[in-house]
């Protein structure tokens, strides 16, 4: 039973495949540049430009998006340790053929842990999917690797008050050429893992999502006030509690110690 419920660099690239060198501006202003954006705000740290606005200069550059601020190297996955063993970091085409965003609708399947202790995370994008209004407000869904592909992606979460859009490119940590974190159980299927790389990208690194409460995960995806109880210590009425959170379209999310 439960115990509680509760811009940067871009690369160069021919008709959206994908790239097998790099190329970076140097000169003053002529870089392309992304982190967090405020809804409807200036970029925080940048020069304001937009998710489109990046991606537009991207597609008009004949660039793939590389972002600086969170690069395909270690200094994205860890801040407290390194590993015997090296990942490559793959652009989706790279990994499989025939990548797409959202194969199918996003649901549960989709989500399917890897080598990271970040799975009140992953309950809190398992409850996401159940509510696709929420959902599509986390995940913008007109996203693909086909039209007017650039490699860049992003998401919005609830930070400090207010809506931030985090923009990302779309490299992914691998291992024999399998992701190493979060995956789908299909194959080509990426949301997930993008999604998790911009909220690794929102805390500093993929290290930094090792334990959590799926609570945190929850405000992060809604913007709203959790409740949690123990269930050794819950109220009487707790189910009255869960029906009447639930009749209101609430997430509800419960973990096991």
């Amino acid at each position: 039973m439960p115990s509680e419920i509760i811009e940067q660099f871009a690369e160069k690239t021919e008709s959206g495949s994908a790239p097998t060198s790099s190329a970076t501006e140097t000169a003053p202003g002529s870089g392309i540049y992304s982190a967090i954006l405020s809804r409807n705000l200036p970029i925080i740290g940048g020069p304001g430009k937009s998710f489109e606005e990046l991606k537009k200069k991207c597609l008009d550059r004949k660039f793939f998006f590389q972002d600086r601020e969170f690069p395909p190297d270690d200094s994205s996955l860890f801040y407290s340790q390194t590993l015997p063993i090296k990942f490559e970091w793959k652009r989706p085409p790279e990994i499989c053929e025939n990548p797409q965003f959202i194969l199918g609708g996003a649901n549960r399947t989709d989500i399917c842990q890897g080598e990271l202790g970040d799975c009140w995370f992953l309950a809190a994008i398992a409850c996401l999917t159940l509510n696709e209004k929420i959902l599509f407000r986390v995940i913008p869904p007109d996203q693909n690797f086909t039209d007017n592909y650039a490699g860049i992606f992003h998401f919005q979460f609830w930070r400090y008050g207010d809506w931030v859009d985090v923009v990302i490119d779309d490299y992914l940590p691998t291992y024999n050429n399998e992701l190493v974190f979060t995956k789908s159980s299909q194959r080509n299927e990426f949301w997930s893992a993008l999604l998790e790389k911009a909220y690794a990208k929102l805390h500093g690194s993929y290290e930094a999502l090792k334990g959590g409460n799926t609570t945190e995960a929850m405000e992060d995806f809604t913007g709203g006030v959790t409740e949690f109880y123990e269930i050794k210590e819950a109220p009487k009425e707790l189910f009255k509690i869960m029906k009447k959170a639930f009749d209101r379209g609430s997430l509800i999310g419960c973990s096991i110690d």
